[in-house]
């Protein structure tokens, strides 16, 4: 059974038969994502080196506690910092900054709260930062993230843009 799907690279139809749908009509092998998981503990590897080259210390990876998770709690000088990790590939789902919206900002002010309760600085001040790690998207797909070869992994993406947002306050206005 064969059926012509409109949006569909480079005039390709989708085959589909025992039970798998494969793109057909393009040359080369079938480009892979690599997964949603391993492209986002990417973009947290990335921001850790990225904030540590700028002076912070990462004193913790992936807190979790009943209010959610802080993707990396660290010290910047004499300051508490919760960084939150935002990533997108391409630009069809919005920037990686319009990603953190005021829900998500007052669950990192309440982890942030709990994270220093538990290590007895609950007076201490903290700040919320942002890290945007965007991967360009394919130029044959607006929006699409990029592809890679059959069998790649995350380390074959392009180097992807990094930004760092401090002192945030409320989140995005959503």
């Amino acid at each position: 059974m064969t059926a012509r799907v409109r949006g569909c690279p480079a005039g390709g139809v989708i085959v589909t038969g025992a039970g798998k749908d494969v793109l057909a009509g393009r040359q080369g092998p079938p480009a892979a994502r690599p997964a949603r998981g391993e492209l986002g503990a990417r973009a947290e590897a990335l921001a850790a080196r990225y904030v540590e080259e700028r002076g912070y210390r990462v004193v913790a990876r992936n807190f979790r506690c009943p209010a959610g998770e802080a993707d990396l709690i660290a010290r910047d000088g004499d300051e508490w910092v919760v960084v939150e990790v935002r990533a997108r590939r391409g630009a069809r789902l919005g920037t990686p900054e319009e990603s953190l919206d005021r829900r998500k900002f007052a669950r990192l002010v309440t982890v942030a709260r709990w994270f220093l309760a538990q290590h007895g600085r609950p007076a201490d001040p903290f700040r919320i930062d942002l890290v945007a790690v965007h991967w360009p998207g394919a130029a044959r797909e607006p929006g699409a993230g990029p592809d890679l070869p059959a069998g790649g992994g995350v380390d074959d993406l392009p180097p992807p843009a990094i930004r760092l947002y401090q002192r945030l306050e409320g989140g995005a206005g959503r």
